[in-house]
Formats: C-alpha cells, structure tokens, sequence
C-alpha cells in the first residue's frame, strides 16, 4: 500500500520522498529554492539533473482525500456510517440533512422525481435538456438545479488539498450545497437556518485511486510527483477537487480524522 497524501506542506513532503527515488538533501536543496519563485522550472530542473523519477504506479495509491461538511452534532452520522453520497444520504431517515429537511417541510421524491413542501407539489425535479431554463428567475430553472445536484452532482466530493483562507466556491464549509438550491426554490432561506445552528468540520479519509476521478482530468505519475513538490514548499496549498467514483462511499474504518474547521469565514455558534 503507498499512500499519496499532499493534504498539508508536511505530508506533501513526506509523500514525494516516499514515492520518488529522490534524496531528501536534494529535494529539500530545491524546495528551498523555489520558495523564491518559478517552482515549475525548478521541479524540471531537478528532474532532469537527478533523473527523478515515480516509484509507483498511480493505481496503487492510496489517496488521503480532506471533505468539507457540517454538523449540529460533532458528525455523528459520519462517525457512524461513514460518508455517503447526497442520494444515500437524503434517503437515510438517520441524517441531519433529512431530518432537517423534515423538519423544513421539504420532501424529495428520488424515484418519482418530484419535490414537495409543506404539503405542496412544486413539480418535477427531473434533469434533461427538456427541462432545462434559460431564465435563472423561473421554478423551472431552480427545479432543474435541485435535480441536478441529485441525479448528477450527488457523488462524495474531496480535496486532496485546498486553501484554507480561499475556500471552495461552493460554501460547503456553511452549509450543504443542496440546501441553497433548494431554498431558492422554496423561497424560504433553510440555508442560513442550517448554516446558523451548524459547525464546520474537515473530515480526512482514504480511498483508493481507483475509486476517484480527478476534476483536471486524467494525469500521470509525474502530474502527481509535481503536485506533492509544489504543496511541500507552501503553506497555503492549492485547491485541487477530487470525485468519488458512482456509488463509491467511505465506510467509518477509512475515516482518518475529523476535526473542527475554523477559518475567517467560520460563523461562531
């Protein structure tokens, strides 16, 4: 098992020792360097002076992934059940995201496709180009987005490095991203309600590389290697989005760490 972990400047460090066949003296010789600037040339430099090279095969990797959630409860769930995707984790009457929708008035019919509140019908949630809107205004438009996020964006989203003073676009560190399309359909702000009562939380996990797909597209060893030099010479790493596979979910035994997250943008509760 080889672990490919670049969460941090520490780990990133220890994982391009660990998976190259580079001498500590040399990479720490130009990651001193490149702390000045031109990191990309300097890797090529090294490379090229010192025949670096990966000492793995990347479907052999374990990758030590951070996912950014919320909980009202020190992520009991979690602990629990492990992370699961939005549709397993809707359809667990045991969550806080279902029992707060409950709470809320909002129901999702999965298999029908359709979304209620108080009581109500609201319409279909089903995501296709016929019922896609241009016009960002209309229930169509937000009733397409809420089935988005569960017949399309529903898989298990991590980091395998991000930021933490530039946060993800998506403000997954307030609430879940589902609950602020579902607001703006509903017309009642449920998000800042979640986001009010609710704390920010990293939970660090392993998965296999094959089990993940890479936002940037597929890339070789050396694309790895390259990723953990740059994140072994800075502090504030960037942000590089990772996907769990279909029907991928990380059993408790895979969770590594959970910890408070606390940034500039955490509300205090």
């Amino acid at each position: 098992m080889k672990i490919y972990d670049i969460t941090d400047k520490e780990n990133a460090y220890n994982t391009f020792l660990r998976l190259s066949n580079v001498d500590e003296r040399v990479l720490q010789r130009y990651i001193n360097e490149a702390k000045y600037g031109g990191s990309g040339d300097i890797f090529k430099r090294m490379l090229k002076k010192y025949d670096v090279r990966p000492t793995f095969k990347k479907d052999e990797l374990i990758c030590h992934l951070q996912h950014m959630t919320t909980s009202a409860n020190g992520c009991k769930h979690i602990k629990e059940k492990g992370l699961t995707d939005l549709r397993v984790t809707y359809e667990d009457t045991d969550s806080e995201l279902r029992q707060f929708l409950d709470e809320q008035g909002v129901k999702i019919d999965l298999p029908g496709q359709r979304i209620y509140f108080d009581g109500e019908d609201l319409g279909s949630i089903e995501c296709s180009k016929k019922t896609y809107s241009n016009d960002p205004g209309s229930k169509q438009h937000k009733r397409y987005f809420v089935g988005f996020k569960f017949y399309k964006d529903f898989n298990i989203c991590g980091f395998l490095s991000f930021n933490h003073k530039s946060l993800y676009g998506g403000n997954v560190h307030c609430r879940p991203e589902i609950l602020y399309n579902i607001s703006s359909l509903i017309g009642k702000a449920i998000d800042d309600i979640w986001s009010h009562t609710h704390q920010s939380y990293i939970v660090k996990f392993s998965v296999p590389y094959k089990q993940v797909t890479f936002e940037r597209g597929n890339i070789d060893e050396m694309e790895l290697l390259r990723d953990a030099f740059y994140n072994a010479i800075y502090n504030d790493t960037n942000e590089k989005i990772v996907i769990m596979n279909d029907h991928i979910e990380i059993p408790p035994e895979d969770i590594i760490s959970i910890d408070k997250f606390v940034s500039p943008y955490t509300k205090s509760i």
